[in-house]
């Protein structure tokens, strides 16, 4: 069977188009990138591993007439920034600056008209990013149906309990003013030793593991020298907190000084952002992944290497990543969706695609949501949604 042509749009480092491609079901004709510069920043890591696949900057696709040239693919997939609506984020709202990015994929969804689009973006897309779902429906809607999917990456594969939303199109005259019901697929439990397990009697720099590395520059590598008494479970800092008296006194003035709020919040038992170095156990599944992760080996006294920190995301073991890129390769990863996981919801809009998933007539519907993490689904028509 040929296979489906695939467009991506904003893919960064690449996860989601290893998603894409995992599938089985897709090819990639291309990808549409963010900026020009990104060729050299997350985008270099996808372009040096498969340089087969033209990465399409912006001055380029830009142009009148070229999206158009392109249309009719069958499905155009999209790692849309989410840093406007991260919980991480304390100013983000609907209008943060950085969801521009949505109506940019609006627009070309709009200039090339798959058969099917998939964008991913935070679990506070339907709660912050009401604003722009609403934009989307009403920009969109006369050439689409929608799904919006909730779920988790632990429920695919994925050794991180990463909550995501993903926003799906289905073009009218293609699903006949259907929307498909997506299966969940539910897969067990991965933990911390099946992701990253397998490099644990590797030794660092062995061209057999490409880019097991150790990240540079990662913060408090001046206290790397406690991590072989650092527990599973805990912190570096959290830890030397609730053995002050013993540490302390080793401590220069400088790193003293850099406890100075974290150790007056523990010690009244407040809330506080700790982001050293933690350790994990075999046994756990990881936190959401970001630029600033800093995780322990659970039995090795190091941080993870790069190649850790990618098998995490479910790339490729020999997905190599290149030391020149203009982009932390951390933040680089992070900024991706698990592979595993968008291959689970990639695969699942591509069966749809094929005829192979049931479906709710529309009639009034524009929007399902399937709520993945609940176990429910809804149905909304356009009176409810406004």
């Amino acid at each position: 069977m040929a296979k489906m042509k695939a467009v991506g749009n904003f893919i960064f480092a690449g996860s989601a188009s290893i998603g894409v491609m995992n599938t089985g079901l897709f090819e990639i004709d291309r990808v549409l990138e963010i900026t020009d510069e990104i060729v050299e920043q997350n985008a270099k890591h996808f372009i040096h591993n498969y340089p087969s696949i033209p990465v399409v900057i912006p001055s380029t696709w830009e142009k009148e007439g070229y999206r158009e040239s392109i249309r009719d693919v069958d499905l155009l997939y999209s790692n849309c920034p989410c840093s406007g609506l991260s919980q991480i984020n304390r100013n983000a709202k609907a209008d943060n600056k950085a969801n521009i990015h949505f109506y940019r994929t609006f627009d070309n969804i709009m200039a090339i008209k798959p058969k099917a689009f998939l964008i991913e973006n935070a679990p506070t897309t339907i709660a912050l990013g009401y604003p722009i779902l609403k934009d989307m429906i009403n920009q969109l809607g006369e050439y689409y149906r929608f799904t919006i999917v909730r779920d988790r990456g632990g429920n695919h594969g994925v050794a991180m309990q990463r909550t995501r939303t993903f926003i799906i199109g289905w073009r009218r005259d293609v699903f006949e003013n259907r929307i498909p019901v997506l299966r969940m697929n539910k897969q067990p439990r991965t933990t911390v030793a099946q992701a990253i397990g397998r490099f644990e009697n590797a030794r660092l720099g062995d061209e057999d593991y490409v880019s097991h590395r150790l990240v540079k520059d990662r913060d408090d590598m001046n206290l790397e020298k406690y991590f072989k008494e650092l527990p599973c479970g805990y912190s570096i800092r959290q830890f030397i907190c609730e053995n002050w008296d013993k540490y302390s006194v080793e401590l220069d003035e400088k790193t003293l000084k850099s406890f100075n709020t974290m150790k007056t919040k523990y010690d009244n038992g407040q809330n506080y952002w700790d982001k050293s170095p933690r350790r994990f156990h075999d046994d756990d599944i990881f936190p959401s992944l970001s630029s600033v992760a800093n995780f322990i080996h659970p039995k090795l006294d190091r941080q993870l290497t790069v190649r850790e920190y990618a098998a995490i995301m479910n790339y490729p073991d020999d997905f190599e990543f290149v030391e020149d890129a203009k982009v932390p390769e951390v933040q680089a990863i992070a900024q991706g969706v698990p592979a595993n996981f968008f291959k689970y919801i990639a695969y699942e809009v591509g069966q749809a695609l094929l005829g192979n998933r049931l479906y709710i007539k529309a009639d009034d519907t524009v929007v399902v949501f399937q709520n993945h993490i609940n176990k429910f689904y809804r149905t909304y028509n356009m009176q409810e949604i406004n």
